[in-house]
């Protein structure tokens, strides 16, 4: 017990991280990290269908990294060394890498590769130039090019197909960033919008919210986050944005219409872009500007606040409260590793591990989860909890089958009925009644603990208490399930960002889901501009290598631990003691079966055309990246 202690961080106002009470277990994580890095190699060297950018051609790889991938590996080491190095010596006083680098000599006595030409940072001429994120690895390139490149690059330069694409694409492929993000507009937040979109509010979308069909996505909040204007001689610009989208009766089809854009430094002054009353590529740009704020709610709040934030605070808590023999520690403790080692390095070393967002460190990630987390409970976080509070019923999205129209939505509630029927059949057999759940002094201390909140930074203060609001109180084998379900519902769903087919083609088209614009000088809606200077506001070739890093990392790598055990779905059981015929051990066996069955239905549907073998070894069975 106690495995998690304490770090107090005496810089910009974090009072504390989670912290492993070992260094070998930061070393640890320390290492595996930077081998995923040199694992994804392989994948990056397959960047390697030739382009022609303003009169130079190379290979994809030259454009994204230079010529040298040893270079590229020896760099990332340095830097991540350095990097953890300075902000581990604020956070503690403790120079920790001689440690990890004495104890690692051979991963860190590479020594720096002479240095070659690198081209630098480059915008992109035309929008197919986006496919060379795509890596030749497993034919993705070639078949994506042939399926999808001539529909996405339309994005770029067609008004009609950008608003088809638009709620599509975050509706079919935001699994891995958890988009739910879209709310129907209601009386309860209908001032909301109209104070937003003041400018352009007129009879007609007046209209289109008395027949109820209207809809906004509200990532006005980013507003909080600064113009990173110098990062390797451009800015990195997250949008505050609010869009809205109309749906059609009879095809239940969702186009925007409208954008809202809150002025950088500024909480209430907007630019409003009116599809049709704006000029064609001012609209482009607008779109663009609201793909932006939805991939950084994907990347910082959908996925790590969602799945990783939360759930390491719960397994803190779990680890300093529950004892190695007690019944429900065997239950959670196999899903239960990696998460807190990761999420502390993730902060503590941001400029190397996070993806090129324009969120500078930790600190203001802390700023953004203080402004989002603020009053926000734990079952908030689950699916139907969040539909519910958006507004978001099956029926709306539902054509032949249920949630056709938003298929993410189907995919995230099979993954929580798994969950569900997994957790209640275990539950069922480790406690008789409610009195025995209720009698139980360390659950009760575990959820005692995790619900105190006696810091003023809600959630990410994950310390020896939780932090976490609305946990209920443990009188109940309900109550009890309840919590287990949304604990392991969070970390079996971030397994669907491991397969490489969520990365190559859907997110990798940096278009799809660009992680930041590079200039926070949107043009006004008469503007006119062509389509190289929209192509201006969309990530350079600088930041497209940083994506590819990120996704491939996912993607492209094997798991420390496999849901899906190599040797069958009835092998590596959780109760080793006990037989396969024990209710726990079965239900773990069904578990799998059913999770098996479902990655082999989603990449079918995802692919469509690829009909390869699905990697299901690749779903992870712990957070680890």
């Amino acid at each position: 017990m106690n495995k998690y202690f304490r770090i107090p961080i005496v810089s910009n106002g974090i009072p504390s991280l989670p912290c492993p009470t070992s260094l070998e277990e930061i070393a640890k994580n320390v290492v595996l990290l930077l081998k995923r890095s040199s694992e994804s190699q392989q994948a990056r060297n397959a960047l390697s269908v030739p382009y022609t950018v303003r009169g130079k051609t190379a290979p994809a790889y030259f454009f994204l990294y230079g010529n040298d991938s040893e270079k590229t590996q020896a760099s990332l080491r340095k830097d991540a060394l350095n990097e953890l190095r300075k902000t581990f010596k604020v956070a503690t006083g403790v120079n920790v890498v001689p440690w990890i680098a004495n104890k690692f000599q051979d991963l860190f006595k590479a020594t720096e590769p002479e240095a070659k030409a690198h081209q630098g940072a480059m915008f992109l001429e035309e929008p197919k130039q986006f496919a060379m994120s795509w890596t030749t690895m497993s034919n993705f390139h070639r078949e994506a090019t042939e399926t999808y490149l001539d529909t996405w690059a339309k994005s770029l330069t067609d008004v009609e197909e950008a608003n088809t694409q638009f709620w599509n694409t975050m509706a079919r492929y935001g699994i891995a960033y958890n988009l739910l993000i879209l709310q129907k507009v209601s009386d309860k937040n209908i001032e909301a919008v109209r104070t937003a979109f003041a400018q352009t509010w007129d009879t007609d979308l007046e209209n289109l919210y008395q027949e109820k069909k209207l809809f906004c996505i509200d990532l006005r909040f980013f507003s909080v986050c600064k113009v990173q204007k110098e990062v390797k001689g451009y800015p990195r610009y997250t949008p505050a944005t609010m869009t809205l989208l109309q749906q059609d009766s009879n095809t239940k089809e969702i186009k925007p219409i409208a954008v809202s854009v809150v002025k950088p430094e500024s909480n209430d002054e907007y630019t409003n872009y009116r599809y049709k009353q704006c000029t064609d590529s001012a609209w482009l740009c607008a779109l663009q500007a609201a793909k932006a704020s939805a991939t950084v709610y994907g990347i910082w709040i959908g996925h790590v606040y969602h799945w990783h934030i939360v759930t390491a605070s719960m397994q803190m808590c779990m680890y300093n409260n529950l004892s190695s023999n007690h019944k429900l520690y065997q239950f959670l403790e196999p899903q239960s590793n990696y998460l807190i080692p990761f999420d502390l390095l993730l902060l503590l070393t941001w400029k190397q591990a996070a993806p090129p967002t324009s969120i500078n460190s930790g600190f203001e990630f802390a700023d953004l989860l203080r402004t989002y987390a603020k009053d926000r409970k734990f079952f908030d976080d689950d699916p139907l909890v969040e539909l519910a509070n958006m507004g978001i019923v099956e029926e709306d999205f539902t054509v032949n089958t249920p949630w056709d129209m938003f298929p993410i939505v189907a995919d995230m509630l099979k993954i929580w009925n798994l969950t569900q029927t997994y957790t209640e059949k275990v539950i069922d057999n480790l406690y008789a009644d409610d009195t025995q759940v209720a009698t139980d002094k360390e659950l009760q201390n575990w959820i005692k603990e995790a619900g105190k909140t006696d810091s003023w930074l809600h959630i990410l203060d994950i310390l020896e208490v939780g932090n976490i609001q609305g946990l209920p109180k443990m009188d109940s084998k309900a109550n009890l399930k309840r919590v287990i379900t949304s604990i392991l519902y969070r970390i079996n769903m971030h397994g669907a960002a491991r397969m490489p087919e969520v990365a190559n083609p859907f997110m990798a088209y940096v278009p799809n889901f660009p992680p930041c614009l590079q200039s926070a000088e949107l043009p006004s809606p008469d503007a006119t501009i062509s389509t190289e200077q929209l192509l201006s506001y969309l990530p350079n070739t600088e930041v497209i290598g940083e994506m590819v890093n990120f996704y491939y990392e996912f993607a492209f790598t094997a798991p420390y631990e496999s849901a899906l055990p190599l040797f069958g779905n009835d092998s590596t059981l959780f109760w080793k003691d006990l037989p396969i015929t024990d209710p726990k051990n079965k239900a773990l066996v069904d578990f799998r079966n059913g999770l098996e069955e479902f990655i082999r239905a989603y990449i079918a549907r995802a692919t469509g055309v690829y009909n390869h073998e699905p990697q299901i070894h690749q779903w992870d069975l712990n957070i680890e990246t």
